[in-house]
């Protein structure tokens, strides 16, 4: 359990040197709280100013470092530019606008990458360095997951194939294995996907939790139609970024797939091995891999007779599964000043 305060803060240890919005630095290692809701960071004056019913400072007098009471940094979100499906010509993914999270900060817009059905043979040699990432932050690394938790599935079935529940675990199996990222299924949901649903919607947790998990809806065109035609799925992330912009990491994203065509698809030679390459796909895209011209990759941008990752699929995933903890949500003990990173 978190250690959560009546007012929906809990207290983390800052990952980095930031800065509060009311203007306070802070360092790394020292105590803050985090805001559930909002998805920030709040340093220790701000907190109090809050529970003492005390207006926001947007300007606050700086001072000399404490040397016994931390401060943390203010985290901003802003949607990130997820991807989905692939295509079988040339396409590019889908954009889809979607509302800042935090108006002072210009957000990123939400990408859905198409993935169409089908194309023929693969030619392409594997290639270790076919991959590419979403996302990356300002010093060219990829914006990753946190490792350290749990990435949280929701599952609506309304028009799931026969056997979806199997493709599904198979294709997470494998995304785990090759990331060490650890995705969960952790029930049905009766929730519709939302073509617009914004950044904070799909980033905004649940009470008592720092995230909302990630809903995978079996749907069809006519509820998504970002499907029509032959595109059979659609994925892809939300990041929230600090305000030192070195601290980026995706904190929510959903998964649409196309239960009819699907469907079709696995009545089809060697089909269930082709649709859970799909649904790899996708899963692939959630966790932060884009399209490649790598024909012998899962994540090309057209699907062709691939069912398995590729080596450039493997080395990708490996790299967004290896971003650190941006935050220790461990509640605090009597005899420990600093809390170790959460388990995955």
């Amino acid at each position: 359990m978190l250690g959560q305060e009546n007012d929906g803060v809990v207290v983390v240890s800052v990952p980095d040197g930031s800065t509060c919005r009311c203007g306070e630095q802070m360092r790394t290692g020292e105590r803050a709280g985090f805001d559930l809701m909002a998805n920030e960071v709040i340093c220790l004056r701000c907190m109090a100013d809050r529970r003492a019913g005390r207006p926001q400072v947007l300007n606050r007098p700086q001072q000399p470092w404490p040397t016994h009471t931390p401060a943390p940094p203010a985290v901003w979100l802003a949607p990130a530019a997820p991807s989905r499906t692939r295509s079988r010509g040339p396409r590019t993914w889908v954009t889809v606008l979607v509302a800042a999270l935090v108006v002072s900060l210009v957000g990123v817009p939400v990408g859905l990458r198409s993935l169409r059905a089908f194309a023929g043979a693969d030619t392409a040699p594997d290639d270790p360095g076919a991959y590419v990432f979403l996302n990356k932050d300002r010093r060219g690394a990829p914006v990753t997951w946190d490792p350290c938790l749990t990435i949280e599935l929701v599952v609506n079935s309304a028009s799931a194939p026969a056997g979806s529940g199997t493709l599904l675990a198979e294709a997470i199996d494998r995304v785990n294995e090759a990331s060490g990222l650890h995705l969960k299924v952790i029930g049905p949901s009766t929730q519709a996907p939302r073509p617009d649903q914004s950044a904070r919607d799909l980033a905004s947790g649940l009470p008592g939790s720092a995230r909302a998990p990630v809903l995978v809806a079996w749907t069809t065109p006519e509820v998504v139609p970002g499907l029509k035609g032959s595109v059979v799925g659609l994925g892809g992330p939300v990041h929230r970024f600090a305000n030192t912009r070195d601290q980026e990491r995706y904190v929510g994203g959903s998964v649409e797939l196309d239960g009819p065509q699907l469907a079709q698809l696995l009545q089809r030679r060697n089909g269930h091995a082709q649709a859970r390459a799909v649904v790899m796909h996708e899963l692939g895209h959630l966790v932060g891999l884009d399209h490649v011209a790598n024909s012998s990759q899962v994540m090309a941008a057209e699907s062709g007779t691939v069912t398995e990752f590729g080596e450039g699929d493997r080395a990708g995933l490996a790299r967004l599964g290896s971003g650190g903890c941006p935050y220790d949500l461990t509640p605090d003990t009597p005899d420990s000043s600093n809390a170790s990173d959460a388990p995955s």
